[in-house]
């Protein structure tokens, strides 16, 4: 393995280490995203982690770790990338529908888009 590898991989360890915490405070107080979604996304995260230190300690062969993690990405385009999107569009749609139910209710005129 080379430098430039080792790098890339350390790079991607610790990536991966800051969304396990970033995701896991996000379970616990996050806002617009789905809290069991954060927690799932810590799992995967930790999950990458844990392959990636096996790269760095020579545990595993990258091509097997690639098949692995070929397998892995299946599950984390959808969920990774593109959950926590379609929560915040989720959850705007019900905020606007709240809040326009609640103009109409005092009489007033709702123009929000979006």
């Amino acid at each position: 393995m080379s430098g430039l590898d080792r790098f890339v991989i350390w790079t991607n360890l610790a990536g991966c280490l800051f969304a396990v915490v970033a995701n896991i405070a996000a379970a616990h107080v996050g806002f617009l995203v789905n809290r069991a979604l954060s927690a799932t996304i810590a799992v995967v995260a930790a999950t990458y982690a844990i392959g990636y230190a096996l790269l760095l300690s020579g545990a595993i062969e990258i091509a097997k770790w690639s098949a692995f993690y070929r397998g892995v990405s299946v599950v984390v385009w959808p969920l990774v990338w593109a959950g926590p999107a379609l929560m915040s569009m989720s959850a705007w749609r019900h905020t606007k529908k709240e809040i326009h139910a609640a103009m109409e209710a005092q009489g007033a005129r709702s123009d929000l888009r979006g």
